[in-house]
């Protein structure tokens, strides 16, 4: 009696579990994976405490909702304010300004304040920024 040989069975290739767990992975990342456009420039928003200079040597100017203004963590009138930055441009015109309005604040106000800005010969104005949570 002649026992026939079992029949062969085809070899696995041995790249076969790897390439299925390539697989899963790329599943699972498409899945929990969020898409977003990349930004186009390298932006890094300034940080920085209320009423403390920038690291930089810029003054902060503050605009509030109501209109009222402080200059470096001061409280003072539209006046004086144009009087102070007059003064200090013409001491220092390199020296920039930083501007932290208030989210309320109509953009007339903010428009007519960097106008005022610009006519009195500050050359480097930041608009300070939050994130959005």
């Amino acid at each position: 009696m002649q026992i026939p040989a079992p029949p062969r069975r085809g070899q696995r290739d041995p790249m076969s579990g790897l390439v299925d767990v390539v697989l899963l992975l790329l599943v699972f990342f498409l899945l929990v994976g969020t898409l977003e456009l990349p930004s186009p420039l390298p932006v890094t928003p300034p940080e920085a405490a209320p009423g403390e200079p920038l690291p930089d040597g810029r003054l902060r100017l503050v605009l509030a909702a109501d209109g009222r203004h402080a200059l470096d963590g001061v409280p003072i009138t539209r006046a004086e304010l144009d009087a102070e930055i007059a003064a200090r441009v013409a001491t220092d015109p390199g020296r920039g300004i930083a501007i932290e309005a208030d989210a309320d604040t109509p953009s007339g106000a903010l428009l007519d304040l960097l106008a005022v800005l610009r006519a009195q010969g500050v050359e480097t104005l930041s608009l300070i920024t939050r994130e959005s949570p």
